[in-house]
């Protein structure tokens, strides 16, 4: 009496077992969110560097995915691009202000690939695909794309700087936004979309942090950003590290999407409907 009978696992270690068990449930589940969580950050770095940080992301969390080191200020990238300084890092690769030296050091922003991912030929090619369909959108509310280029063992993207804040920035600081402003919104990102979209290219990825504003005179134009190029990153990251990286952000994907259904126009519309 009162001994435990071998081979037996009492209340309490079975409650050890669950607990164990649930965290590495959780722990599984959080990666998608985690690779979102860097990307966040990642767009964001297009920001002015003097805004107020989002102190709602945890960067220590992405710790083993960020990038640091690949590029350092200073460095000349291709002959032409001159990095200004690094802005921001995260699962989907580091971004930088740089200034382009062909066309008078004028600003852009550069997204450097992450290594492994620069390493495979096939993803590689994956990008420049996605890139070069999004150099050809020409609209004054899409962020343009302005080439993909490599130096040496060194992948990048070379886009459009904007001074920000991305819409998911905004709605943290401010909280809710005033529906007058949403509707100003909506009616600058839906032509844009359809633009897009009736050429065939689909962003895939439609969400706040992709939705980012830009000072142009006393106006603030809102852009979409990241056509595509979000989505091939993350897709190949996921082919490389066997994780479930889910083909878009989680709260504004189309269930159809979550199955594994081809997006369409339609995807990034009732991704733009959860966005707003």
């Amino acid at each position: 009496m009162g001994k435990k009978s071998k081979g037996k696992t009492n209340s309490s270690d079975k409650r050890k077992i669950v607990s164990k068990q649930s965290a590495k449930e959780t722990v599984c589940n959080l990666q998608p969110e985690q690779l979102e969580q860097s990307e966040t950050q990642e767009t964001q770095a297009t920001h002015d560097p003097h805004a107020t940080p989002r102190a709602r992301l945890n960067i220590a969390s992405n710790a083993q995915s960020t990038i640091t080191g690949i590029v350092t200020p200073g460095q000349l990238l291709a002959g032409r691009y001159k990095v200004v300084k690094e802005l921001g890092s995260g699962g989907m690769g580091m971004v930088y202000q740089a200034t382009d030296g062909n066309l008078e050091d004028r600003l852009c922003a550069i997204k450097v690939l992450p290594p492994d991912l620069a390493k495979e030929e096939a993803a590689v090619k994956r990008l420049r695909r996605e890139a070069l369909a999004a150099i050809e959108l020409h609209h004054s509310n899409i962020m343009a794309v302005h080439s993909f280029d490599t130096d040496k063992d060194i992948s990048f993207i070379v886009m459009e700087f904007l001074d920000g804040p991305n819409l998911d920035v905004a709605i943290a600081d401010r909280g809710k936004l005033p529906l007058d402003e949403v509707i100003q919104i909506a009616n600058q990102v839906c032509p844009a979309l359809d633009f897009a979209n009736e050429r065939g290219v689909i962003h895939r990825d439609i969400k706040p942090a992709n939705l980012m504003y830009k000072s142009v005179g006393d106006k603030q134009v809102v852009k979409i950003t990241d056509f595509g190029i979000a989505y091939q990153i993350r897709e190949s990251t996921g082919r490389l590290t066997g994780q479930d990286t889910t083909a878009g952000t989680i709260h504004y994907v189309p269930p159809e999407q979550l199955t594994g259904a081809k997006p369409d126009a339609r995807s990034d519309q009732y991704s733009l409907a959860a966005s707003l």
